[in-house]
């Protein structure tokens, strides 16, 4: 199995060439040991992810700039692609350990915004774009022709001058609720990133109803967002949203007629294997 693919793994980074003497010293003096892997960590406190150690795996070539906490990939060697985030997190080479790691940038920004967001009341990404680059940084404070302000309440305003929004190219950037679907877990609707996203077949979801599952009883869901979103719903079309309302019958029909396959969150997972471990 590639070094890089999801899942827990001893991380086996491949030796990266170096281009100039400065960029080889630097290497060195911040070398991650054979196998190792980055730790970013929140300067707020202790949250830490994991990047991989600089690599080659074509088309994709990543490195990791320690001194200005910035991860770069360079596609088929024409594009290149940057996420800088020093004001948020330090860096540190580690060794060898059985640890996770994405090698994506959108897997790797959704993790590490949706921290951000969680200490700051607001967040500015940083966009600058060419034919052959964009450049991604995030910040406390706006700077810079064009940026996107991010609000903990969940709202996006990207900011620029006329010129910099006309030729913005969003297929080329990773701009978090703008540039890639939302995934939201099939039961809960809670929003995840793709990584989190656990697969399970349809005959797998009818096998658990079929034994008695109601994720609006059965221990460890959350169907709080479900439930509001359903009040909404009734509110708009003119009902009483206080009626007590059993919405399991309705679910459970669609879960039975259901072909296509589910996309759980991991709190959602763990829970079905807990009650229905049997049929996982």
């Amino acid at each position: 199995m590639p070094w890089h693919r999801r899942g827990s793994t001893t991380v086996e980074r491949p030796k990266a060439e170096t281009t100039t003497a400065s960029r080889a010293e630097a290497r060195e003096y911040h070398a991650v040991p054979e196998g190792g892997h980055y730790d970013l960590k929140c300067r707020q406190c202790g949250f830490i992810h994991h990047v991989p150690g600089d690599y080659s795996d074509p088309p994709v070539d990543f490195s990791v700039d320690v001194d200005h906490v910035r991860l770069q990939w360079v596609i088929g060697g024409v594009f290149t692609l940057t996420l800088g985030l020093g004001e948020f997190y330090s860096i540190a080479p580690m060794p060898q350990s059985r640890v996770v790691v994405y090698t994506g940038i959108e897997d790797n920004m959704k993790p590490l915004h949706a921290h951000m967001i969680y200490h700051f009341d607001q967040v500015f990404l940083l966009i600058r774009q060419t034919a052959n680059r964009t450049d991604h940084e995030y910040k406390t404070q706006p700077e810079g022709p064009l940026y996107v302000r991010y609000h903990r309440d969940g709202g996006i305003d990207i900011r620029g001058n006329r010129d910099t929004l006309d030729t913005l190219d969003v297929s080329k950037a990773a701009i978090p609720g703008v540039s890639w679907k939302e995934y939201k877990c099939d039961i809960c609707s809670k929003p995840m990133a793709r990584f989190e996203v656990k697969r399970h077949s349809a005959a797998t979801i009818k096998r658990a109803v079929t034994a008695g599952f109601n994720p609006y009883k059965t221990p460890g869901f959350d169907m709080s967002i479900v439930e509001s979103r359903n009040r909404a719903v009734r509110a708009a079309a003119g009902q009483d949203v206080n009626t007590a309302r059993d919405p399991y019958p309705e679910w459970r029909q669609m879960a039975m007629t259901d072909t296509s396959d589910w996309g759980l969150c991991p709190t959602c997972t763990q829970a079905l294997a807990q009650a229905y471990g049997a049929f996982e």
